[in-house]
């Protein structure tokens, strides 16, 4: 039940580390990687509407619940469900982004877009493999445009990760471990996006 699954997570997050600031994040952090993704959507709701919450969470909630709404969709066997939750994936990583444009995971959100994308263009090209000649030809200019979207938002993301890359001191000495991982990270996110632009 909701109680187990929250009093699990706090076990789990306590017990491990956490790249997440926030407590608040930390025990999202530990119900995501349980799976509990149903509970950890209610926990966002819950903290997006306590008044209490830190300005510097409520801005990343957006972005958070697109992220669980995209696991779970993986391990939901219904592709209508797939489809509902990954449709909400999308509306949530636009309004963080609108929200917050220069937010330091803004770069990983319009990657994520451009991801939802191109695979709701891959959709629409399979189904118009078995369409009829006129849909046929509406899915496949459809796909289109959704691939010329995800180009310029993947276009967008390497910017934005190239930019927060190069932001980093030439040298970073090696007792400063904190400052060489966000470095490292940083470029890390910036070569995963230009894969991703190789992939649309």
């Amino acid at each position: 039940n909701l109680f187990l699954a929250l009093a699990a997570a706090a076990v789990l997050y306590a017990a491990a580390p956490s790249p997440a600031s926030e407590p608040h994040l930390k025990f999202l952090s530990g119900l995501k990687d349980r799976g509990y993704y149903n509970t950890a959507l209610e926990y966002l709701q819950t903290i997006e509407n306590d008044p209490k919450t830190p300005a510097d969470v409520k801005t990343v909630i957006p972005y958070e619940r697109a992220q669980i709404l995209i696991r779970g969709s993986s391990a939901t066997i219904s592709l209508e469900e797939q489809r509902v939750q990954l449709d909400q994936a999308e509306t949530n990583l636009d309004r963080f982004v609108k929200a917050a444009p220069d937010h330091p995971l803004a770069g990983r959100a319009n990657a994520d877009r451009a991801d939802l994308l191109r695979r709701r263009a891959q959709v629409d090209i399979w189904d118009a493999e078995a369409a009829q000649p006129a849909q046929q030809r509406d899915l496949q200019n459809r796909a289109r445009g959704f691939l010329n979207q995800a180009k310029g938002l993947i276009a967008k993301a390497i910017e934005q990760h190239e930019k927060a890359a190069k932001s980093f001191p030439t040298f970073i000495p090696e007792t400063d471990k904190a400052q060489r991982e966000k470095r490292d990270a940083a470029q890390d996110q910036f070569t995963l996006a230009k894969l991703d632009a190789a992939e649309i």
